[in-house]
């Protein structure tokens, strides 16, 4: 009977013991587990450091990429503005050469009638001409025309002078237009 408790005794402390065996064992294999999800914790930490970093030097970047992109917008619109400007320039420098292809449209106008002009003086000056050695022809005969024709040339003489002044202030005009051309001409080329 005592034999049989100290049996049934130490049947229990070995089923206490497997037990514990059992126990320890999923112990230890929890503690593997464990010890793994550490290992996997302590990678994921790692990469969620690496991830946090390479994020703050793509932020970094990014915010670099912002202020180039800022730096380049700004460029443009004052290349923007400097074409424009550059644009009213050439406008404006259009409308001066026509301004002044139009003032030597009319200077050469100006010199054409003049030069016009001139001929009809001269033209008028030979006619007078011709008619003064007719009447010095007609005149050579007679003495009573000798006076005439003295006469007739002093008033000849007397036109001839205002002809001459008249061709003087023509040609003055002749030589100021002409200036105003260079003038203009210079103007262009600078």
């Amino acid at each position: 009977m005592r034999s049989n408790l100290k049996s049934k005794q130490i049947q229990r402390k070995l089923e206490r013991l497997e037990k514990s065996h059992t126990e320890i064992e999923l112990l230890n294999q929890k503690r593997k587990k464990i010890h793994q999800n550490q290992s996997i914790c302590q990678v994921f930490t790692k990469e969620r450091r690496q991830l946090i970093e390479y994020n703050s030097k793509l932020q970094m970047d990014i915010n670099s990429y912002i202020q180039e992109l800022q730096i380049i917008r700004r460029n443009n619109e004052n290349l923007h503005q400097e074409a424009q400007k550059l644009a009213n320039h050439t406008n404006e420098m259009c409308s001066q050469s026509n301004l002044y292809k139009k003032e030597q449209q009319e200077l050469q106008r100006d010199i054409e009638k003049l030069q016009k002009d001139i001929v009809l003086i001269s033209k008028t000056r030979i006619s007078k001409e011709n008619e003064y050695f007719k009447e010095c022809e007609k005149l050579e005969k007679t003495e009573e025309k000798v006076n005439e024709m003295n006469k007739d040339l002093k008033n000849l003489e007397n036109i001839k002078n205002q002809e001459v002044e008249n061709l003087r202030k023509i040609l003055k005009d002749i030589k100021r237009v002409q200036g105003e051309i260079n003038k203009i001409r210079n103007a262009r080329k600078v």
